[in-house]
């Protein structure tokens, strides 16, 4: 056995009385040792503080005590030149033998195109008259090479065979052995996470399992894998575990999110998916407050890191965690929102060079906003509540004629000024291609940051530009003004969806827009799109080439409701990931895989493949299906292997297979398109659909594990605030057992068929709250109003199947006839002297046909608490006034301690409003308008207290 090593500088020396010695498998060179109790490590001029390496004129590379140097980083007041450094190497002597041992693949012989890795050693004896290190500062090894096979840790192992499939390229041998090489060089630096880096971040171990188990079972390349993407994953991953190496005594210094901003940079969407929305949002704010602190964070991707938090976000964060991106008083930098910073930091590729981070945030942030409240057409079905969330006006934001009177002095539009109150829905948008780049007729700015000088400038002949709001986008439309010059057409807000009108067919983007109004009326709003999409499509088109910055996205322009000659544009080429194979190729005969959905418990694959995804498209573009109640889930499914494929996201994915679920339900309650049959690409696409449904209840598995303690968690802190509640089962007559109501498996249950039904938490805790309430004697009888486990599964369904959808709860026999009630009650609370601005039904008749009653609570804020004290005291107050004008203060003030006692338990009854001029109470006057035939109780709720629990139908 040799005793000889090769150091960085060739020279090549003893090594006896070294211990621990550790060696580049990619260059031979000795790079670490101990002497004693002393390990030293090789360090570079590269690797010095900032403030030293500048007045460095020599690289001063050598072997430093490691622990000194680490120390040395991160403090100002010691110098390189005060530290260990070892020189006392021996040299070899002539023909003593020398040992290099480098990793490598070969090609397995019983697996032909398959490589494993080896140990491609080479022995020879030293000469001193050799040079052993080229003009590059690489070993110069002539051989001879012997082979051994090489050992990874059982991680790492797992990680490597789990992506080797992938590794394979159908015509180019080469290729295929690179990207193993890169597979086996990111597998070895895994291996030295794990052992050496790991350790520094004990506090986060379910984090850490997490990440390792993505490792061990989750491909993270496709079939579609470049050798750029080998290559670049494995750099990635090296720039974590030497700058996490190099930076340990910061990472065991740090707490909290400083801390696991190290962690999370390594970690994938998948792993990062387990963090709470507000602990990604404390990241992403984290990242934008500290990203030029490049003496620490200089090794980490942040922009590949801001996409995967995104990218992380699961289905039950989306609305919370939007709202956070934009809520400029708990997050952001110099009072701009994580939002407007993440945008205007990140970069997408010019010509081809970089990745293209910018897209990927917005297209990631597109996958969440098609499923948040801010998407009018959630869930399929036109939501007016979402729709008005923002301002929608017909106002004219510049005067388009300045030569007509008609809009100066009867509109009242000055010449000189703009209106940032306007708002229309519609765009006149219209695009068009020339020589490969890519024209509309808009212009979007940020009313923040550099973009308002540029919109100043613009439009420096007008007087008021500093008013515009912050914050917002402001949509320019070219040609506005009678004089050909732009002009102002809008303000926004950043989710704000808009419905696109004369959309050029020669538009390079087939725009990602959403199912149509539901009467199919072309007329109606029937193309809605975020606004910031159109502010990227716009500084994208600007910037670069277009075909090579952004893809092409599906759309679905009013096919819910039968359009479907829309679905023609689905024939467009498609440039995001493998979907151009899916379309173009995805022939009878395609059989190339899009992408393998990953199942834990059966071990397996699902492979999404061309064939099954065109065949998909031919069934949507059937007309004889517009009617089938499944249409609308075929679009959906379509969508989301598009986004999924574009970008593999934890959400994409969620919803991917949620749609696939619902699809198969229908197609088992009815029946199978004749294309699953007829069409030889039917068999297999049926039994792709198949096993992701299965995967749908696996996911919906994942979802109880990670959700149901934070949701019994909220449940049992909110109804322990209230006596009218009891977790204890009530048998007869008010007499409590000591069995719990629902057990753990019933939870389980619960949950359960809440997720794989739609339900987002806030609406499976406030039913699960809602089955604990106690009941009440009534003339002398109990009347129990606990929901046992299989009564509230059987309410949650109807509430997610039945009532959600259709928007009117029972008691109502249509839409119209609910809407109508709605406007009359909204008129009755308003002359009460009570706000409507926020009311909604609650209670039974959300849940089943034997509800009693219609509840609905008038929803307040707590500061507006004070308020509504001030006019029911008002109202209160002449009750107990005689004929003399004297108040009767005690039982006032009686009156005033039971109102106060119900604002404690988070209610004022409607027999508190007071009554009208008439002298009629709210009950009264409601029946004498004969608003509505049936039972209705009525209170206000204050919002955070214990009766704030959803589900509930917002007026």
């Amino acid at each position: 056995m040799a005793n000889t090593a090769i150091i960085k500088g060739g020279k090549v020396i003893k090594t006896t009385g070294f211990d621990d010695l550790m060696f580049s498998v990619t260059e031979g060179f000795l790079m670490s040792f101990r002497v004693g109790n002393i390990t030293y490590s090789h360090f570079n001029k590269g690797e010095l503080r900032t403030d030293e390496a500048a007045y460095q004129k020599e690289d001063i590379a050598g072997y430093f005590d490691e622990k000194q140097f680490l120390e040395y980083l991160i403090t100002p007041s010691v110098y390189v030149s005060n530290l260990r450094r070892f020189t006392s190497f021996i040299e070899a002597d002539e023909n003593e033998e020398v040992n290099i041992s480098l990793l490598d693949v070969k090609e397995n012989t019983t697996t032909p195109g398959f490589y494993f890795p080896i140990n491609k050693k080479c022995s020879f004896l030293y000469n001193p008259e050799v040079d052993y290190v080229n003009v590059d500062g690489k070993l110069n090894l002539t051989g001879p090479f012997t082979e051994e096979p090489f050992s990874f840790s059982d991680l790492s192992n797992s990680f490597y065979t789990t992506n080797l499939v992938f590794t394979l390229t159908s015509d180019d041998t080469e290729t295929t052995k690179e990207n193993a090489k890169f597979l086996a060089l990111t597998a070895k630096v895994i291996e030295n996470i794990d052992n050496r880096i790991f350790n520094l971040f004990s506090e986060f171990s379910n984090l850490i399992d997490e990440q390792k188990n993505y490792w061990e079972l989750t491909p993270v390349f496709s079939d579609t894998s470049t050798l750029a993407e080998f290559e670049n994953y494995y750099k990635s991953t090296f720039n974590f575990y030497r700058s996490a190496y190099r930076n340990q005594f910061n990472i065991q210094n740090a707490t909290g999110v400083k801390k696991l901003f190290w962690l999370a940079s390594v970690m994938s969407p998948n792993s990062l998916s387990i963090l709470s929305e507000e602990i990604k949002l404390e990241l992403l704010d984290f990242i934008v407050k500290n990203v030029l602190v490049r003496s620490i964070f200089s090794s980490i991707d942040y922009e590949k890191l801001i996409v995967s938090i995104v990218k992380s976000v699961t289905p039950l964060q989306v609305d919370t965690f939007l709202n956070g991106l934009v809520d400029t008083n708990k997050y952001g930098h110099f009072q701009f929102s994580l939002f407007l910073s993440i945008y205007s930091k990140i970069d997408d590729s010019i010509l081809g060079i970089g990745n293209n981070n910018k897209r990927e945030f917005v297209f990631a942030l597109y996958e969440l906003w098609k499923i948040s409240e801010y998407n009018p057409y959630k869930n399929s079905t036109f939501n007016q509540t979402s729709l008005s969330k923002f301002i929608y006006n017909d106002k004219l934001a510049t005067n388009p004629d300045t030569n007509n009177s008609f809009f100066s002095s009867i509109l009242g539009l000055d010449n000189n000024t703009l209106y940032f109150d306007a708002s229309p829905i519609s765009l006149d948008y219209s695009s068009t291609s020339f020589a490969g780049f890519y024209f509309d007729n808009f212009k979007f700015y940020f009313s923040s940051l550099d973009e308002r000088e540029d919109f100043d400038f613009d439009f420096r002949s007008y007087n008021n530009t500093k008013d515009a709001p912050q914050e917002k986008i402001l949509a320019v439309k070219d040609d506005y003004v009678n004089n050909s010059s732009p002009g102002l057409y809008g303000t926004y807000h950043y989710y704000q969806s808009v419905s696109l009108v004369n959309t050029s067919q020669e538009t390079i983007i087939s725009l990602p827009v959403i199912e149509g109004n539901e009467d199919g009326n072309p007329e109606n709003i029937n193309s809605l799109i975020p606004i910031f999409v159109l502010k990227y499509i716009d500084d994208a088109g600007d910037e670069s080439d277009f075909n090579t910055a952004v893809g092409y996205f599906i759309d679905v322009v009013s096919i819910a409701a039968g359009g479907y000659g829309f679905i023609t544009k689905l024939k467009y080429l498609r440039t995001l990931s493998g979907f151009t194979e899916a379309v173009v190729a995805g022939t009878e005969s395609g059989s190339a895989v899009l992408f393998s959905l990953y199942t834990t418990i059966a071990s397996e694959f699902v492979n999404v493949s061309a064939a099954t995804t065109s065949l998909l498209i031919k069934i949507s573009e059937n007309s004889i299906y517009a009617n089938e109640p499944w249409f609308k889930w075929i679009k959906e499914n379509i969508l989301w292997i598009e986004l999924f494929s574009a970008g593999g996201s934890v959400l994409a994915e969620n919803m991917l297979k949620i749609s696939a679920k619902k699809l198969v339900d229908d197609f088992n309650t009815g029946s199978w398109p004749d294309e699953f049959v007829s069409d030889a690409r039917g068999v297999a696409a049926r039994n792709t659909l198949v096993k992701i449904h299965g995967l749908a209840n696996e996911t919906v598995i994942a979802l109880v594990n990670q959700y149901k303690s934070r949701i019994v968690n909220n449940v049992n802190s909110k109804i322990s605030k209230s006596d009218q509640f009891e977790i204890r089962k009530i048998l007869s007559g008010g007499i409590v057992s000591d069995d719990p109501l629902h057990t753990g498996v019933g939870l389980d249950q619960i949950i359960a068929n809440g997720f794989s039904s739609g339900l987002i938490y806030d609406e499976l805790e406030g039913l699960l709250a809602i089955s604990y309430r106690k009941g009440k004697l009534v003339n002398g009888a109990y009347i129990n109003k606990q929901i046992s486990t299989e009564n509230l599964i059987t309410q949650t369904t109807t509430w997610a199947t039945v009532i959600k959808p259709r928007k009117y709860p029972f008691k109502f026999n249509n839409l119209s006839e609910f809407n109508q009630f709605k406007n009359e009650m909204t008129d009755l609370i308003e002359d009460f002297g009570i706000p409507a601005t926020d009311v909604r039904i609650q209670g039974s008749s959300l849940r089943t046909s034997l509800s009693k009653d219609v509840d609905i609570a008038i929803f307040i804020d707590e500061k507006q608490l004070g308020e509504i004290k001030r006019i029911i005291y008002k109202k209160l107050k002449g009750n107990y006034i005689d004929s003399k004008g004297v108040i009767d203060m005690i039982k006032y003030e009686a009156a005033i301690k039971r109102i106060e006692k119900q604002i404690s338990k988070g209610y004022i009854k409607n027999r508190q409003f007071g009554e009208l001029s008439t002298g009629k109470t709210f009950m009264q006057e409601f029946r004498d308008r004969q608003i509505f035939s049936q039972d209705l109780d009525i209170s206000i709720i204050i919002k955070g207290k214990s009766f704030d629990t959803a589900p509930y139908l917002k007026f």
